[in-house]
């Protein structure tokens, strides 16, 4: 494979292996086509060496935690963190889950649900979020105004309601 031999060698492969290295992804993934025999996790990692290498100004990351084993979620926060510090990209990333920002600390928190932005703030509307859940929020006179149907299905699929019922992220914005 003539293309592996270019994206490894040379000032630019340097540069790859070195990034590779700082996400602690095997060497031999690097000739590879892309995600070609990568699990969940490894094309996470994959994902962040292609913002690290590209530098791009905005980068949107949807659901970027999910199916991470704790210690590549932490690997993947610090490529994240090591972007913003270095080429300081625009960032929204779009999650369901507190997990993450335990290693990416936000800027601005907004939460959707049904397509509509029902709360914003900081770090600390996340960590509100996290001991409170998200019911509180669809219960608000606010949203209960907005949609009705709401109520009934809150009280049916309360265990599933950020799945199922609401299209509910959080954003994280650096700048845009």
């Amino acid at each position: 494979r003539s293309y592996a031999r270019s994206a490894t060698s040379g000032w630019f492969g340097k540069m790859v292996r070195g990034e590779a290295e700082k996400l602690k992804m095997d060497p031999a993934f690097l000739p590879r086509y892309l995600n070609e025999g990568f699990s969940g996790g490894e094309k996470k990692k994959a994902e962040i060496l292609q913002m690290a290498v590209l530098s791009p100004k905005v980068v949107i990351m949807d659901e970027t935690d999910s199916g991470l084993d704790i210690d590549a979620l932490r690997i993947v926060s610090e490529g994240v963190n090591r972007a913003r510090q270095s080429f300081n990209p625009g960032i929204l990333l779009i999650t369901h889950y507190f997990r993450i920002l335990k290693y990416i600390k936000p800027d601005f928190v907004h939460v959707l649900i049904d397509g509509k932005i029902v709360a914003e703030g900081g770090p600390e509307l996340a960590t509100k979020l996290e001991e409170k859940g998200y019911e509180w929020l669809a219960n608000s006179s606010k949203i209960k105004n907005q949609n009705a149907k709401w109520q009934s299905k809150i009280q049916i699929f309360k265990l599933y309601i950020v799945i199922l019922i609401f299209d509910i992220y959080i954003f994280i914005w650096n700048k845009i």
